[in-house]
Order: C-alpha cells, then sequence, then structure tokens
C-alpha cells in the first residue's frame, strides 16, 4: 500500500462524510481520474506509519503509534472539558423537582468525573513529552499508544457521568453537552482508538525480567 502528494488541481471532492460526530474532520470521498504521480510524491505507507521518512536535521523519526493517539485524544481531552464545564453549572445550583433526591449523586458524579478528566490529561502529556523528546524507541512508542488509549477510556466514561449530571435536557438537539458526548463517543469508537490491541501490543514487547 502506498500513499501519495497530489496537488488540489488534480482531484475532485466528493461529499460523503455525514458522520455522528467527528464531522469537522470532512473525511469526504476523494476522485482522481487519469492522475500521474512522481516518484518523489509517494511512498511506502508502512515507510510513513514507521516515520522513517524523516532525514532532515533537528527532526525526530516518530513511528505512528508515538502520535496517533495525541491527535485523536486530544481534542476529546477538550470536549470532555467543556462538559465539565457546564456540568460545573449544574450541580453548583440545589436541584429542584424530580432531581432534588439526586443532588448527592451528581455532586459525586462530577467529583469523579473530574478526576478522571485530570487523569487522562496526565497521561496526554507524558505522552506528548515523550514524543517531543529527541529519541522515541519502539518501547516508548508503544506505551504512548497505550497510554492515549487508556486516556480515551477514562475521557469516555468521565463525559457518560457528565451527561448523566444534565439529564434528559443535555440530549436536545443543539445543547452543547450532547454535542460534546457525541464527540467524545465517535472517537471512542475508531478502530485505531481501541484500548485492546494497544495494551496487547504492549505487554507482548515486554521482556522477562
Amino acid at each position: 500500500m502506498r500513499m501519495f502528494a497530489v496537488p488540489r488541481q488534480d482531484y475532485v471532492v466528493e461529499n460523503t462524510w455525514s458522520s455522528l460526530g467527528m464531522r469537522a474532520t470532512g473525511s469526504h470521498t476523494i476522485v482522481l481520474n487519469n492522475v500521474f504521480v512522481p516518484e518523489h510524491r509517494s511512498c511506502l505507507r508502512a515507510d510513513a506509519m514507521r516515520g522513517a521518512l524523516v532525514d532532515l536535521p533537528g527532526h525526530t523519526e516518530l513511528s505512528n503509534p508515538a502520535v496517533s493517539g495525541l491527535m485523536f485524544v486530544t481534542p476529546v481531552l477538550g470536549a470532555a472539558r467543556a462538559a465539565l464545564a457546564l456540568a460545573r453549572v449544574l450541580v453548583a445550583v440545589p436541584p429542584k423537582g424530580p432531581r432534588t433526591n439526586a443532588a448527592q449523586a451528581y455532586q459525586v458524579d462530577f467529583a469523579r468525573a473530574d478526576g478522571e478528566i485530570d487523569a487522562a490529561e496526565l497521561l496526554l502529556e507524558r505522552a506528548a513529552t515523550i514524543a517531543d523528546g529527541a529519541v522515541v524507541s519502539a518501547d516508548l512508542a508503544r506505551r504512548n499508544r497505550r497510554d492515549c488509549a487508556l486516556a480515551l477510556q477514562l475521557l469516555v466514561t468521565a463525559t457518560d457521568r457528565l451527561l448523566r449530571i444534565g439529564g434528559t435536557r443535555a440530549q436536545e438537539d443543539g445543547h452543547p453537552m450532547q454535542r460534546n458526548w457525541r464527540d467524545v463517543r465517535s472517537v471512542a469508537s475508531h478502530a485505531v482508538m481501541q484500548f485492546e490491541p494497544a495494551g496487547l501490543d504492549f505487554t507482548l514487547s515486554l521482556e522477562p525480567t
């Protein structure tokens, strides 16, 4: 499998991307007809994934596992933080009506979600520090992949808690919290962000002590 760089005037975009979340990725269909791609604009996908194409002073060879999770999960952290800000307003005011008996449950949910988001941020900060290093070993790249997948799980759980605090009103079309929840859940469903393969890749690389 190869990757190509093609000038904008050589292809057409078909509007085929209508997703529940991640709408801003614009992952539409690209159509090319009889387009010539010179060798210097093409590379093996495997080479790009392992970071073998960087040959410039001051640039680090970064494999895809070392950085791809950061690209996916960092926006999720922002969405979770936005949901947390909305929930903060709700738990700061004593609930009325049917929500009265759930006041303490909402407060506990908020505290736990806040902690989960903080924990996810710490994992992402460590992963970013590794990616910014002079040398990123294969073992550290695997740990980055695991940490990002784990951070995503924490953010999903936290955002689910926050949506519960918002109640049915937060699920209405146009409510910002349901948008945050959709974005978080959409990223979490992406095939490359599942924890199981990331965890297996990390564990199988361990050597006996």
